[in-house]
């Protein structure tokens, strides 16, 4: 066992903190190696979830983005409602507009 060393800073005897231990870089490349396939395992699914579903909608169909969405209406009380599939960022029809205008003039 080794001795404190006084001053607080480290076990006398100990490995200095810069040199991993013999085979570490092997498992630290291994281990981001994996960590990389898992992420790219989940970029996939978020892509492939993003075409069925909006990806700003929230589970009480609250929409959170924050420019506009053809599919974004109003309810009576003045929240952003996410009323469609994807998200559409496409310019709103002038009939859209003024009803997003109109209910937002009420509220």
């Amino acid at each position: 066992m080794s001795e404190i060393d006084p001053r607080g800073a480290r076990p006398t005897g100990a490995r200095p903190t810069g040199a991993p231990p013999a085979g570490a870089r092997d498992r630290i490349v291994a281990a981001r190696a994996r960590l990389a396939r898992e992420l790219a395992v989940l970029a996939e699914d978020a892509a492939a979830s993003a075409m069925e579903r909006c990806p700003y909608r929230g589970r009480h169909d609250v929409c959170f983005f924050g420019a506009g969405c053809r599919n974004r209406r109003y309810d009576d009380a003045g929240a952003a409602r996410c009323a469609g599939g994807t998200l559409d960022t496409a310019p709103a029809a002038a009939s859209e507009v003024a009803e997003v205008a109109e209910s937002e003039v009420a509220s």
